[in-house]
């Protein structure tokens, strides 16, 4: 099973998906060989195998090109915060800047947002400005 696993012909498609994610194209190939051509286990080495991106595209003793890329400014959009005492009961909800008013999104409710609390989320969602 583990030589058929081997010589199994890495998807184009395959390796389309692990890119997308941020990966480059040798990385994500090596991946999938390394895990016999499945995606979901390939993912896991990709994440537990950052050291082997960074020795194949990364030059030793050549300088890094900058690259502008573009404004440094960024605007909050959006946040996910929860509401609870701890991060094992409560619920999670999302607050998204839309037409300049920040809306509460709750399950299956929204609303406008009365008091913005900025300092609980989770997690942050900028656009560049």
């Amino acid at each position: 099973q583990q030589q058929q696993q081997q010589s199994k012909k890495i998807s184009e498609d395959d390796v389309a998906i692990l890119m997308a994610m941020g990966f480059s194209k040798s990385h994500s190939e090596r991946s999938l060989r390394e895990t016999g051509c499945d995606v979901e286990r390939a993912v896991d080495w990709l994440f537990s195998h950052p050291e082997e991106e960074e020795s194949i595209s990364q030059p030793t003793n050549q300088p890094q090109e900058l690259i502008d890329s573009g404004s440094t400014k960024y605007e909050l959009i959006g946040f996910i915060s929860h509401i609870g005492s701890n991060t094992s009961s409560g619920h999670y909800v999302c607050h998204i800047k839309k037409t300049g008013r920040w809306i509460l999104f709750n399950d299956e409710k929204a609303a406008v947002s009365a008091k913005l609390p900025r300092d609980l989320g989770y997690l942050y969602l900028f656009k560049r400005i």
